[in-house]
């Protein structure tokens, strides 16, 4: 059946049900809201509003997390393509306005391997609407990449929420870090989690350890609020580790640097949480300028 999206000033409309018919909610309602934090779903079915969609013969498989922070509704799409051996994860942002405008933001990409074609990418922020209905999800967006820029809609059906496996939390990781999100990363971390930086030292000379999320929150922070820009690109995740560290290797740029660094984190992963974060530098930075920041000032990872 064809998908017409709502027009823009009632371009988010979300209905909420608990064991009942469902009726409009209020846009951004908070009893609503509070009912989709946390929440994972499995992705259904779809349709373009010029035709169906054929995402079988791409062996297509996703799931959709779904968050509250502060005033927005974060969507995590985890996505699959088995025909093209590709992953990966998105973060958008769907905001909520008093005005009635409403807007689905994509802001976060990360896929492995490193620079494939997994599928369609959306760049812009669009209209959209969220309709809920039991254990049901119909997410709509105009001029989605799947539909060759047609609206599209993708139903989902709602399964119990499992602690995040280690490719979800280092995607997530260098999602949020991409996000200059300091909230979302230090939530990845387990309240007594720990960081360790080789970006600043102690007064003995070691690396300085962050520890508790309000640590690793504090310090994000500070080097998001120092960086104007910034750009991780996750490369490769190692899981053999007989000791179980699990490790990410990346290429990282900003503007005070004349060429990207690499480097990787060493992750200690249970429960679905990070229990500590090591970060190492395989190269040197090296400044754009003499007079530029050094990248030390606000490295990247953690």
């Amino acid at each position: 059946m064809p998908v017409r999206l709502l027009p823009p000033t009632l371009s988010l409309l979300l209905l909420a049900c608990a064991g009942r018919a469902a009726e409009p909610a209020e846009p951004g309602a908070g009893t609503s809201i509070a009912r989709l934090d946390g929440s994972r779903w499995l992705w259904v079915s779809a349709e373009c509003s010029d035709g169906a969609v054929d995402l079988a013969t791409l062996g297509f498989d996703q799931e959709l997390f779904l968050s509250v922070q502060q005033s927005s509704l974060l969507m995590t799409y985890e996505t699959s393509l088995a025909t093209k051996g590709c992953d990966t994860t998105e973060i958008w942002r769907v905001s909520f306005a008093e005005t009635g405008q409403f807007g689905f933001e994509p802001q976060s990409r990360v896929t492995l391997p490193a620079g494939a074609d997994c599928g369609a990418r959306a760049s812009e922020r669009v209209d959209g609407a969220l309709r809920l209905s039991d254990d049901t999800l119909e997410v709509v967006t105009a001029r989605s990449p799947w539909c060759r820029g047609f609206d599209a809609r993708f139903v989902y059906r709602r399964v119990p929420s499992e602690p995040l496996d280690a490719r979800a939390l280092v995607t997530r990781y260098v999602a949020h870090f991409n996000r200059r999100d300091a909230e979302g990363m230090a939530h990845l971390f387990s309240e007594a989690g720990s960081l360790v930086e080789p970006f600043s030292h102690t007064a003995d000379g070691n690396y300085r350890r962050h520890q508790g999320r309000g640590e690793i929150r504090a310090w994000y922070a500070s080097a998001f609020a120092g960086t104007p820009w910034l750009a991780m690109r996750l490369r490769e995740i190692d899981t053999t580790d007989e000791g179980g560290q699990v490790a990410a290797t990346w290429e990282y740029m900003d503007e005070n640097l004349k060429a990207p660094i690499r480097g990787r984190n060493l992750f200690v992963l249970a429960g679905g949480e990070i229990f500590e974060s090591e970060v190492q530098l395989i190269s040197e930075p090296v400044p754009a300028t003499l007079q530029a920041p050094s990248v030390a000032e606000g490295g990247p990872g953690g």
